[in-house]
């Protein structure tokens, strides 16, 4: 849906993703299922990291790897209402490395997108690696589509409806066409630290219903979100007309990209904006909603992100949970102005170099 034209057939998938999706109602009711998620993640952290102490190994984790699988089995839960994602098993695996891979291919520069006469061409092999990781991808989501068709005909229905039966209801209907972790940025996890514990205590898990009374923990996730948006140059656009913009003329198909990445750190709109500063929220009216055209991590105006509020809130509880779960050390041969913040695109954008860090257990 993001990259597709704004046609009759976006505004029916976005219609679709907005009234059934992306409900508050619906996000909200699918709560446990991310909390669960969540809860599996970190008690994976816990095990492997023990296991690894066992072995007489420092305990450190790549938690990229864990983000990863929490975040897929989280949207998968939400869509599909299962796990799809299990590096214990060999499906788990296989869906692990093609998504992997698509999410790498797909978001290289293309010379192509520059040179259209090449595209027959492929000459760096972006469309061709992407569309073998794709096949890939479908294939497996084809398979677990054919499992719910066979389900409804077999008259077994879900208790709560998914996305995954909605669009199977229209078909039927006939409806459906860290900068450098600092001495400064000890102190910030030591704030959440403080806030969580104040406000939560260490006795309960920190819940969804419990976001809005963390504002330290709110204005921590903008100020990544600033500094690390997803994607740095959002989606391209193509303008739908010849238009006239701020003195320049923009001719009907160009294609649009915006610079997210260097709005939200241009010094003309922000105080120090290389430096990782959550107080500059404190207090604030700015949000992400792309009313603040200084602030815009999931876009703004008819095309701008339709699951931003569940993204928002997935990133804030699983960074709750990380902070309120553990503390956090380096490995021993690393220190905080040796940490590699380059990062590289992809369908999102990534460390280049996963952080590598050593979780201890925080008890009530």
């Amino acid at each position: 849906m993001a990259l597709a034209p704004y046609n009759d057939y976006w505004r029916m998938i976005r219609k679709l993703c907005s009234s059934e999706l992306f409900l508050h109602k619906r996000i909200n009711a699918s709560a446990p299922a991310r909390q669960n998620c969540i809860d599996v993640m970190i008690q994976r952290i816990k095990d492997d990291s023990l296991a690894s102490r066992v072995n007489g190994e420092s305990g450190e984790i790549a938690l990229d790897k864990y983000l990863c699988l929490m975040t897929f089995n989280l949207i998968a839960n939400f869509m599909l209402s299962r796990d799809i994602m299990d590096l214990k098993s060999e499906k788990g695996n296989e869906f692990y490395e093609a998504m992997k891979g698509f999410m790498e291919w797909s978001g290289k520069p293309n010379l192509v997108d520059s040179f259209p006469f090449l595209k027959w061409i492929d000459p760096q092999g972006i469309r061709g690696n992407t569309g073998k990781s794709l096949t890939k991808l479908l294939n497996m989501v084809s398979g677990f589509l054919k499992e719910r068709v066979q389900e409804k005909l077999s008259g077994k229905v879900n208790e709560t409806k998914d996305f995954l039966d909605v669009l199977l209801e229209r078909i039927d209907d006939g409806k459906g066409t860290l900068d450098e972790l600092s001495e400064k940025n000890v102190t910030i996890i030591v704030l959440l630290q403080n806030e969580l514990d104040q406000v939560i205590g260490r006795s309960r898990k920190v819940e969804e219903n419990d976001l809005n009374k963390l504002p330290y923990l709110q204005a921590v996730v903008k100020e990544i979100l600033r500094l690390h948006p997803s994607l740095p140059l959002l989606l391209p656009r193509k303008a739908v007309k010849d238009t006239e913009f701020m003195g320049y003329s923009i001719p009907k198909d160009t294609t649009v990209i915006l610079n997210a990445w260097a709005i939200h750190r241009d010094p003309k709109l922000w105080d120090e904006p290389l430096m990782f500063k959550p107080e500059r929220f404190i207090d604030s009216k700015i949000d992400s909603k792309g009313q603040n055209f200084e602030f815009l991590p999931f876009g703004s105006g008819r095309r701008s992100c339709v699951g931003m509020f569940l993204g928002d809130r997935m990133v804030s509880i699983t960074l709750a949970r990380l902070i309120q779960s553990f503390d956090w050390e380096l490995p021993r041969n690393v220190s905080p102005d040796s940490i590699d913040m380059r990062e590289q695109m992809g369908i999102s954008l990534r460390k280049l170099v996963p952080l590598i860090a050593i979780p201890f257990e925080r008890h009530a």
